[in-house]
């Protein structure tokens, strides 16, 4: 059975642990997901995450509940800085509530890309070199830039020759400035190049320098996967997406057309809405009705305060007039009173006058009958005469005719001298009568105060009072009710000057009829958005499968192909393409198969450049104890290891490595401890590491915990992790400190409980700022650069051994067997102010080898168990004695690191 059958075999093993063949994808939540930058922009915080970066692939935009994923929005671009993802969706693209998904691949797909790949592998003399685990190759023999050390040059010619060849080189000792010489010399030769890390910072890191040497043309390097670094994912002649896009850029144009009239459409509903937000508060009718009657004639509140004023004025003054009107009433009603007893008098006396009226009346009256008889008398006395003088035969004829009328005037008379005497009777009577009332009334009259035109004078005098007092009275009511009009007239004028100034001053008027103007546009634009999403998502389709083929385009005509060893895999343009170099960075974090598939490509070269002595692969515990000989064999151990390398020693040694020893990163102090603890002594300092800092200015510090009691105490969450609250306090602390100088910090902890934990303390005061440090375990920070690293070793006073999840034991005074070290943090340049965090090996007796720990002892200290129980979010309720936890710190006046006095 050669390498790449027991290596498949091995890989199905693998495959076995992790759950076995035949697992679908499935959508998973990454976090809640903010609005950054641009329309459509959105960032998610990835602390406490474990998404692989190479599997950034298929990301949605949606709601919170998975049942919305599918009807999200497609992400068309991503690039990771740090723990921060920036993603790039649809501009019109709004979500409620937004989080990003991933359609997560199961925990073999990686596993079943490097088992097919190896098993599809043919004859590869580079790769079947590297399995047999004695490399070898010729290097270059080339004049070498400028300015490399010996063991730098010797790297160079190693990347410019052929055959496979390994470089060993802590960090700080120039790796990278190597492989950006020499990619830019293989590039300008003519060469292809396939450059591969486990890690994208570790490609971005190479591929920066490539770039700023510009030795290349367009089109001659592409980075396949997402970038951690802004200016390599913003360059588009570099990033792949964008290379894409300026291919595509008809079918790009018709998706931002549409884009962006789905944008507007978008905007134009939210300015509605926010409009209509801002205007709950405000009544348009009621500010119609305000300003038509402020706007009306005289309509004004100071107009109206004038007309209440003059009728107020006018009020009063009827008022008084009223008053006078009326004692002017008063005194006529007492005159009138007063002659009350006369109009009685008077009243007497016109009875006796009309009495004396009514006897003349009935004297004249019978007189009158008097004289009617008389003349009936009269009368039939002429008819006798007349009949009586008759003579003849008309005397004889009318002698009845005589009689009779000899009987009417004997009753003519008889009637007439009863009414002559009754006429004389009543004369006398009346004349009596007048007499006596003369005499009656003459006297009376004498009596009498007033005279009756005195008395009508006082009558009239009353009346006129009484009118002009009702005319007054009603006059003042009638004043008094348009008062009260005036004054609700004018206070409703107030009131509405009130509220069109505040409306006014509040712009609401204004944005009503903005309000107004957008609701037709935006109801008529609902029934446009539907079809012109699902325009945008048929273009969307039509841009990523005309994009497939673009990419295959771009990467096979490109010089160099920088990516992930998972994407190399995974990928199949870049997993098909032939490769006169290639070059793997951070080869000690990479599994030996992976190694092998990409050094199987490779025609000419394969260079392997990485420090052993970090972390290494991450390999299962329960396939690490199997004994087959195969995964002892090929998946246990690293490249360096799978070659005969185990040690600084030996790697200097060894025929096909290059070792690099000369760092010029980290000052003295912290290339002492990593030379004492791992290196064996090995590491030279460059030039430019300044000499050592003075005590006020160190590399390293130590803050002890002793004396901080309960915060102290380490809660254990499992045979082999815990927490302690004292991490989070003092690492928050130190963080604010040192971002108050604009400096950026990374937090280590060898366990993921103690790394939840932080992060809960620093999301209780980051709110909607940002996340203001990284925080995780080794595995996470392999290969990032941070000015300030603090490392949380997880163990206070009293504290027994504890073991992390990765099988890492701290035994007190116990000597430490240190076979592999990191110096994690990785500063900027040698002044750069630091705490180290290591990789260590240990014997315990719990077993295992790996994870990180501070060789920090304070001797004779008594061991004591550790408290158990508790949860990390418990830290919240230490806060308040942050500054107790801190209390030891200071500042040093010359502006270095933090420094703290020594415990008790």
């Amino acid at each position: 059975m050669g390498w790449r059958e027991e290596i498949t075999t091995a890989v199905d093993e693998w495959i076995a642990v992790e759950g076995g063949t035949g697992q679908r994808p499935r959508w998973r939540r990454i976090g809640r997901a903010a609005r950054a930058g641009e329309p459509g922009g959105y960032a998610v915080d990835l602390r406490g995450t474990e998404l692989n970066p190479d599997q950034l692939e298929s990301l949605r935009l949606a709601g919170p509940e998975e049942s919305g994923v599918e009807a999200g929005f497609a992400v068309t671009e991503t690039m990771q800085s740090g723990s921060s993802l920036t993603v790039k969706v649809a501009e019109f693209a709004d979500p409620v509530d937004p989080f990003l998904w991933v359609l997560q691949q199961p925990p073999t797909f990686l596993l079943e890309t490097l088992r097919d790949g190896i098993a599809g592998l043919g004859d590869t003399p580079l790769g079947s070199l590297l399995a047999s685990g004695s490399p070898a190759g010729e290097p270059a023999r080339t004049e070498v830039p400028a300015g490399l050390f010996p063991e730098q040059e010797e790297a160079y010619r190693a990347c410019l020759g052929t055959g496979v060849r390994l470089v060993w080189g802590p960090p700080g000792t120039g790796k990278t400035m190597v492989l950006t010489l020499a990619i830019g010399d293989l590039i300008a030769a003519g060469k292809r190049v396939l450059l591969v890390s486990a890690t994208n910072i570790a490609v971005d890191n190479a591929l920066k320098g490539v770039m700023r040497g510009r030795r290349h043309s367009p089109g001659d390097i592409v980075r396949v996967g997402p970038p951690q670094l802004k200016e390599i994912a913003d360059d588009p002649q570099v990033s792949l997406p964008l290379m894409v896009r300026a291919r595509l850029a008809d079918v790009e144009s018709r998706r931002a057309r549409v884009s962006v009239e789905l944008l507007g459409i978008r905007s134009r509903a939210e300015d509605l809405s926010e409009l209509e937000a801002s205007l709950v508060r405000f009544d348009a009718e009621v500010y119609a009705e305000a300003r038509a009657l402020v706007t009306e004639p005289f309509g004004d509140a100071a107009s109206r305060d004038v007309r209440v004023s003059e009728l107020k004025k006018a009020a009063r003054e009827v008022g008084q007039s009223l008053a006078a009107a009326e004692q002017d009433l008063n005194r006529a009603l007492k005159d009138r009173d007063d002659a009350e007893d006369s109009r009685h008098l008077w009243k007497q006396v016109d009875a006796l006058l009309d009495e004396a009226d009514g006897v003349e009346h009935a004297a004249t009256a019978a007189e009158s009958a008097a004289l009617q008889s008389q003349e009936r008398l009269r009368e039939t006395q002429r008819d006798l005469r007349e009949v009586e003088n008759r003579t003849g035969l008309a005397k004889l004829r009318s002698r009845a005719e005589r009689t009779d009328a000899q009987a009417a005037c004997g009753d003519a008379g008889v009637q007439f001298r009863e009414a002559h005497d009754h006429a004389l009777k009543a004369r006398d009577i009346a004349d009596r009568r007048r007499a006596q009332i003369a005499v009656q009334a003459e006297e009376m009259t004498r009596a009498i105060p007033f005279s009756d035109t005195e008395i009508d004078r006082r009558d009239k005098a009353a009346r006129g009072a009484a009118t002009h007092h009702r005319t007054l009275t009603r006059s003042l009511g009638e004043l008094r009710t348009a008062l009260a009009t005036a004054e609700d007239e004018a206070g409703r004028a107030h009131l509405a000057e009130t509220l069109i100034a505040t409306a006014e001053e509040q712009g609401w008027p204004a944005r009503h009829g903005k309000a107004a103007a957008l609701r037709p546009i935006v109801a008529s634009e609902a029934a446009r958005k539907g079809p012109l999403e699902e325009r945008y998502k048929q273009i969307q389709e039509e841009y990523e499968r005309l994009a497939r083929d673009a990419q295959g385009e771009i990467i096979k005509n490109a010089r160099l192909v920088a990516t992930t060893l998972a994407r190399f895999r995974t990928n199949r343009h870049v997993f098909s393409g032939h490769y006169d170099v290639v070059l793997i960075d951070e080869v000690g974090a990479a599994s030996l198969p992976e190694v092998l598939l990409a050094v199987s490509h490779a025609q000419q070269t394969a260079v392997l450049l990485g420090d052993f002595m970090q972390l290494g692969p991450v390999v299962p515990r329960a396939l690490k104890d199997k004994k087959r000989p195969d995964i002892q064999r090929w998946l246990v151990p690293d490249v360096f290891q799978h070659c005969g390398i185990t040690d600084p020693a030996a790697a200097r040694t060894h025929p096909a490595c290059t070792t690099l020893v000369t760092q010029n990163r980290f000052g003295r102090a912290v290339m002492g401890l990593v030379n004492g603890l791992a290196y064996g002594g090995v590491l030279q300092a460059g030039p430019v590491v300044r000499s050592p800092r003075s005590p006020e200015d160190p590399e390293i510090v130590l803050i002890d915990t002793d004396g901080l009691h309960e915060l102290a105490h380490v809660h254990l969450t499992g045979p082999s992790k815990g927490w302690w609250p004292a991490g989070p306090l003092i690492s928050r602390a130190l963080i604010d400190l040192h971002g108050g100088d604009g400096e950026t910090t990374g937090v280590v902890t060898p366990y993921g409980d103690q790394a939840e934990a932080t992060l809960e303390a620093l999301r209780d005061i980051e709110r909607d700022g940002g996340p203001s440090a990284e925080v995780g375990t080794a595995h996470r920070f392999q290969g990032r650069e941070f000015p300030i690293v603090v490392f949380d070793t997880v163990e206070g006073e009293h504290s027994r051994a504890a073991v992390d999840g990765e099988g890492i034991a701290r035994t007190g005074g116990e000597r430490l067997d240190a076979q592999r070290d990191q110096a994690v943090q990785r500063g900027h340049d040698p002044r750069t102010d630091s705490c180290v965090r290591h990789r260590e090996r240990h014997t315990h007796p719990g077993g295992g080898t790996e994870g990180a720990g501070l060789p920090v002892r304070t001797a004779g200290r008594p061991h004591r168990h550790v408290r158990s129980a508790g949860s990390p979010r418990q830290v919240s309720d230490h806060a308040a004695r942050t500054e107790r936890a801190t209390r030891g710190v200071r500042r040093p006046s010359g502006g270095g690191p933090l420094a703290a006095r020594g415990g008790q």
